[in-house]
């Protein structure tokens, strides 16, 4: 479905009136409280101590965006980036320090384990900050020249050439269905893709500490081939209530979170979101011919327990739709106008996270969740008399049952994490035109896990992981598909040498194929090939980082041998951030093929990105925010969208490059008990013509470009209190 506007959510950031920031140091194994455990923030020259219970606050912090640092004797000292610092709320900081066997002067301070070179850290902070995210975490991943734009009508990333299906989505570490609205959004035929779409269900606001993994991943990471969202959904603040509300051109936003009772330490968190085309779609409006709308909720509740012990509930949903009446004969003026299509999806997931210490050295952890999408897509063609003349309908149900058991052990020098995964799949899929196919689809997978870190000395640490895997088919299926068991062994090694650090790492990396990726051919027969098999990476990086200029510079390589994808190449990037300035600058160059076809469509070749902002004060209560996001990538070859190939268009001409610059621009008002912002998000500043793909139309005989989103400018209005 074509989406000529943007679903998203605005935000601001907040200065003037002085903060408070709270927080916790804990020992990473038991959570017990870290007593006179030093907290610092370089750039205020502020400094602090935890108390008896391992608490610490910091006043009068001017609002904005800080790095932090905890230490304490016989620890591993820990630094936190991009701590936010808002007008009208409390920001609360927990560290996790890990022992060590090392005095505390001979240990590096290390960035919080969620930074890596590999990776792109997902936070509201970042959401707020850059241009064009609009709290997606997808959308925010794209920041990213590893993470290329397929199509900017929806969320989906081709990492460094390989196929968006190939992602997948993780929340508390639990696999999920696709956790986006409008599955079929910017996707030829309007087939909804198995992880990507429209806007994410999971607003970056609710995430805590999330990231998008595409390089080396530990052993942990099983049934995972590209890259992984990692989702991490935060717990309210249990001080005070604390509330947003925001309202935009495009939707409407309620939040709010704070203690559940005055005596305990649990907390909840909430977050609501319903879009403004749904509310003028109900009034009879539409755009562009067509009706789209969504409404999302999430929530979490933390539940603290006796001798350390943590559970959390989490659950979020969505339902979205994209309606469009076929016009007139006289109206119409390509094949798309002579259908009726109508659009229906549901997605929703609940889980739970237990995490029980077990004396000084072991924590136990317990999680599960259940996860289920529902998408329908009703298709009517009229002929030349206006009269129905064919139908195309399809139905996908999928179901994930999620579960892990996990242990992890500190050994002095060394740390060890294992666990076991039980994941059980279930896929209904229904096709209605002139003739019906019904598939049902059925598997478990297991997979048992080892990762075994060690510090060898000073500067030098080692990892070891592996796993044993096992694909389980029901019945139904054996006939085509046998019960499949591999190994996926893993290493990585890390040396640090004053401001410069070098990491290598290679491994197999194997994953169970999403739907999205199912091939669709002439008669709409799914070919069902379940598993990635002798999938290697390899990577090597160096890195040059102070306080807060930092560079970059990897090398990397991926072979999926049993599908014959390969992806190797270079990166570079270089960021410098203050509390007012923040700049990043990326490069990749890469070469991808599928050796058995002539071209590929991911193998655009080059991406860059750059972004650059600024902040300015004035008064004490007010202030500008401008930020820029610049986006170049060489051109996709025609005949991909989103891991549906098709055949009806012959040539070996690319599409043109993508190109787009984005603004965000930010007025702030601090007034005494709320913190008031007016912000404006323009998207493809420039509205230039972003070619996506290019298809054989049926109603002109010819050959016609479908295009990406022109200029999107988004207005919000947000109070925080």
């Amino acid at each position: 479905m074509k989406i000529r506007l943007m679903i998203a959510l605005l935000m601001v950031g907040h200065f003037a009136f002085p903060q408070t920031i709270e927080g916790l140091v804990i020992d990473q194994i038991d959570e017990s409280p870290l007593i006179g455990a030093n907290l610092k923030i370089p750039y205020l020259n502020l400094q602090t101590v935890a108390d008896q219970e391992g608490k610490f606050k910091f006043d009068k912090v001017p609002p904005g965006t800080y790095i932090m640092t905890a230490s304490f004797v016989g620890f591993k000292p820990l630094q936190q980036k991009n701590i936010w610092v808002k007008n009208g709320k409390v920001t609360f900081v927990t560290f996790e320090l890990e022992q060590s066997s090392r005095e505390l002067d001979e240990v590096t301070i290390q960035s919080s384990s969620i930074e890596q070179v590999s990776s792109i850290q997902i936070t509201e902070e970042k959401t707020n900050r850059l241009a064009g995210t609009y709290f997606d975490p997808a959308r925010l991943a794209t920041t990213s020249a590893n993470a290329t734009v397929t199509n900017d009508q929806n969320n989906a990333i081709s990492v460094r050439g390989l196929p968006p299906s190939l992602n997948s989505w993780r929340i508390e570490g639990l696999e999920i269905v696709n956790p986006n609205h409008l599955t079929g959004a910017g996707i030829f035929n309007d087939q909804p893709a198995g992880t990507s779409g429209g806007v994410n269900i999971l607003s970056a606001q609710v995430l805590d500490q999330s990231q998008f993994l595409y390089g080396h991943m530990n052993s942990n990471y099983t049934n995972a081939s590209a890259g992984v969202f990692d989702m991490k959904m935060r717990n309210g603040y249990s001080g005070d209530h604390q509330f947003t509300a925001q309202a935009s051109f495009i939707g409407f936003d309620l939040s709010a979170e704070g203690p559940l009772t005055s005596k305990q330490k649990a907390s909840y968190l909430v977050n609501y979101r319903y879009s403004f085309t749904g509310l003028l779609a109900n009034m009879g409006v539409d755009f562009g011919g067509e009706k789209i709308g969504f409404q999302d909720l999430s929530a979490t509740v933390n539940l603290p327990l006796k001798k350390g012990a943590d559970l959390k509930f989490f659950t979020f949903g969505g339902v979205s739709f994209n309606d469009f009446e076929h016009k007139t004969l006289e109206e119409s003026e390509i094949e798309k106008d002579r259908k009726d299509i109508f659009y229906d999806g549901k997605m929703g997931a609940v889980g739970a996270v237990y995490d029980q210490p077990i004396g000084k050295k072991t924590v136990f952890t317990l999680k599960s969740a259940y996860s289920r999408s529902f998408d329908e897509r009703k298709e009517s063609f009229y002929d030349d008399t206006n009269l129905q003349d064919s139908l195309f309908n399809t139905r996908f149900e999928y179901e994930i049952l999620a579960n892990r058991i996990k242990l992890f052990h500190h050994l002095g020098n060394h740390s060890l994490e294992y666990g076991q995964t039980v994941n059980l799949y279930t896929r209904k899929e229904n096709l209605l035109t002139s003739y019906s196919i019904r598939n049902f689809f059925k598997h478990e997978y297991y997979s048992t896990f080892l990762t075994w870190n060690w510090n060898i000395f000073k500067n030098f640490d080692l990892e070891l992981g592996s796993s044993y895997n096992t694909l389980r088919y029901d019945r139904s299926e054996r006939t085509q598909n046998k019960n499949e068991s591999w190994v996926e062994p893993r290493i990585k090694a890390d040396y640090k040498i004053n401001k410069i650090s070098f990491s290598i790492g290679t491994g197999i990396y194997n994953s169970t194929l999403t739907p999205g990726f199912l091939t669709i051919n002439d008669n709409f027969q799914r070919a069902f090939n379940s598993n990635y098999r002798a999938t290697s990476r390899s990577f090597s990086s160096i890195g040059y980082n102070l306080d807060r200029l930092a560079f970059s510079l990897e090398a990397f390589n991926y072979n999926y041998f049993d599908q014959d994808f390969k992806s190797n190449g270079v990166s570079f990037k270089a960021n410098y951030t203050t509390p007012l300035i923040y700049s990043n600058v990326e490069a990749t160059l890469f070469k991808a093929e599928r050796i058995s076809k002539d071209i590929y469509p991911y193998d655009i070749e080059q991406s860059y990105s750059f972004l650059l902002g600024k902040k300015w004060n004035y008064d004490n209560s007010r202030t500008l925010s401008i930020n820029t996001r610049g986006i170049y990538q060489g051109g996709m070859y025609p005949e991909a969208s989103n891991g549906f190939y098709r055949n009806n268009i012959e040539t070996q001409d690319r599409l043109t490059p993508y190109v787009r610059l984005d603004l965000r621009i930010q007025w702030i008002r601090h007034r005494p008990k709320a913190t008031t912002s007016w912000s404006l998000d323009i998207q493809n500043v420039t509205n230039r013509k972003n070619e996506a793909f290019e298809y054989l139309d049926s109603f002109t005989n010819q050959k016609e470009t479908q295009y990406q989103l022109g200029m999107i400018p988004i207005l919000a209005y947000r109070v925080e209190f």
